[in-house]
């Protein structure tokens, strides 16, 4: 993320939390995933990464190859 894009989202939060609101209720949703079982969802963040052994050398490699 641009660091004037978190700084308006910073902004936005602080002073005009309606905006999020009404981002969140606007925004297009993918339809559900359905027909291949229980769906598993990892979390991706800093104490994730570390309760399941992932380096961040490697997290970094994996989102910058895609």
């Amino acid at each position: 993320m641009r660091e004037e894009d978190r700084r308006r989202l910073r902004d936005d939060r602080a002073w005009h939390p309606e905006r999020v609101a009404h981002a969140a209720a606007v925004r297009r949703r993918r339809p559900p995933v359905s027909g291949r079982g229980p769906l598993l969802i990892i979390a991706a963040d800093r104490p994730a990464r570390g309760v399941l052994g992932v380096a961040v050398d490697a997290a970094v490699t994996l989102l910058e190859s895609t």
